[in-house]
């Protein structure tokens, strides 16, 4: 096979253009599909809280006092109050989420105020800005590659990627993050090869953007550093000193932030610490593979462990084959610079796993870099089935039955995800407290300043109907449960909180460990 396929003049057959176009629109409908009803998780809490302009030690202080309070009076801590200003969700990232960088928060603080906190408003964001991961990651296909059909067919697996999908509906900055991902990296390409002032000064813009959404675009510029230092074979040529002239500038820009996430180390790792436990390689392994393959597909719960396990192997084996092919039929310039958008940031998140413990590498939200510098390797492999001279008639019939599964899947894996979305632990037992006459839910926080059950209440008050009331105390305290009550209901607390509790009442399990009737007094 040629080093490399001239390609840039050749467009995809028109079925396939009839094809990716149908993606297209399919990956917008399921971007927009069902966004009132989709619940808000644990994170989100978190962002409305930061959009609200409060911190968790204010909402504890007010609310945490053993009073009893509506929904309601919970809820007003998850919309934008205009008594707080911009400064105030700032402070709320700079003293609680310092690992969150401000810009995704500041921009959703105008949105919400603008137009309206409702669920759909709200969700509406992360889709807009989501759907312009598609011309970006076309723009970079025909940067990189110089090739048409690549760029469609890397437009379509990403329009209907459940990963995608399902990201580009979080009221969170993942989606941000892709899309200054793409430009952060279309950028570099054009300044490398225009190797204009102005074209440098675009991916410094970019950069700092990308910085700004995500702390963990460090890795990205340190592959980018990568790609410039070995194509330059390691010379301080023109385009490396623009290229550490710009990645300094970047970096002074992005300075506070960083000063911020320093002086509040101790903070940093107390909100993190959940990702301190530690789970056997093995189950480490399963968890990239299955979460590799959600980029691509993801496999519905009625199939057999042992088919999902298999189709998700499968797809790894896809994708690695893919790199390979990249590797040994591109230039240099080429596949290098997808390797080093794939490489820094996955090792950086594995090997601590691996040599100290940590589920860092569980969470598939980390790794989106490295799953668009995938999809960029298989976008060309299935690409190669139109453009290679060398690939027998056979081998092209297998390719484009690979290429029409690997979209078939993502197409039935959205519409699932999309018309049947999964129902948390908290909307089942929101259905159990609903279906009480004058329903009641006692809870209580360890500390003052959170990190126990706050975020799962907060969750919880996005499902409870109007009629429900809440106890919300701190420990050691202890509530008083009024008599007027019909159905009592204690939620998550912690063991000792649970054991005092018992002294007073006879509890019964409602829900797992996590929702327990309070029936009656002994």
């Amino acid at each position: 096979m040629n080093k490399i396929i001239k390609t840039r003049l050749i467009l995809p057959p028109n079925w396939l253009k009839l094809l990716i176009i149908f993606l297209l629109i399919l990956g917008v409908f399921f971007r927009f599909c069902n966004l009132e009803t989709r619940a808000y998780w644990h994170d989100e809490t978190y962002t409305l809280l930061r959009i609200s302009g409060y911190t968790v030690p204010e909402v504890i202080q007010q609310v945490f006092t053993g009073h009893i309070i509506g929904v309601e009076e919970l809820r007003q801590y998850q919309s934008v109050n205009h008594e707080k200003k911009f400064f105030d969700t700032l402070n709320g990232l700079v003293t609680e989420d310092q690992h969150h960088p401000p810009i995704y928060f500041l921009i959703a603080r105008f949105w919400f105020q603008w137009l309206g906190d409702s669920v759909s408003i709200n969700r509406s964001l992360p889709v807009l800005i989501s759907l312009l991961a598609l011309p970006c990651i076309y723009w970079l296909c025909l940067e990189l590659f110089k090739s048409y059909l690549t760029a469609w067919i890397a437009m379509g697996l990403v329009a209907i990627s459940p990963f995608h999908v399902y990201y580009a509906q979080e009221i969170r900055e993942y989606g941000l993050w892709a899309v200054t991902t793409l430009l952060m990296s279309v950028s570099l390409l054009r300044a490398m090869r225009l190797g204009t002032k102005s074209a440098w000064v675009i991916y410094t813009v970019t950069t700092i953007l990308s910085l700004y959404s995500a702390v963990f675009s460090v890795f990205v510029l340190f592959g980018h550093g990568i790609y410039v230092a070995v194509n330059e074979g390691f010379r301080l040529s023109q385009k490396a000193v623009a290229y550490l002239l710009t990645s300094f500038v970047s970096v002074v820009a992005f300075s506070p932030w960083l000063l911020v996430i320093l002086t509040h180390l101790d903070k940093l790792k107390e909100v993190t610490a959940w990702m301190d436990m530690s789970l056997p390689v093995n189950t480490l392994v399963k968890s990239w593979i299955f979460n590799l393959q959600s980029v691509f597909f993801k496999t519905q719960f009625w199939l057999p462990e042992s088919l999902k396990t298999l189709l998700a192997f499968a797809m790894a084996i896809l994708v690695g084959y893919s790199i390979y092919v990249l590797c040994r039929h591109t230039p240099k310039q080429i596949w290098l610079f997808v390797v080093t958008l794939i490489i820094p940031i996955s090792l950086s998140l594995a090997l601590p796993d691996l040599v100290s413990g940590g589920i860092r590498s569980t969470n598939a939200r980390y790794f989106v870099p490295s799953y668009l510098g995938c999809q960029l390797a298989v976008a060309y492999f299935l690409s190669t089935q139109f453009t290679s001279t060398k690939i027998k008639f056979l081998q092209r019939k297998h390719l484009r039955i690979i290429t029409i599964t690997i979209m078939a899947a993502g197409v039935l894996s959205g519409a699932i995800q999309s018309v049947r979305p999964s129902r948390s632990d908290n909307q089942k037992i929101a259905e159990i407290i609903n279906r009480a006459n004058m329903p009641l839910v006692v809870s209580g926080e360890a500390s003052k300043n959170g990190g126990g059950t706050f975020g799962d209440i907060m969750e919880l008050s996005h499902l409870l109907d109007p009629k429900v009331k809440l106890q919300l105390v701190i420990e050691p305290n202890q509530p008083t449960i009024p008599e007027e009550f019909q159905d009592v209901f204690l939620y998550k607390t912690p063991e000792s909180f649970k054991h005092k509790i018992e002294q007073k009442y006879r509890i019964d399990s409602a829900y797992k460990k996590q929702l327990f009737f309070i029936t009656k007094i002994k």
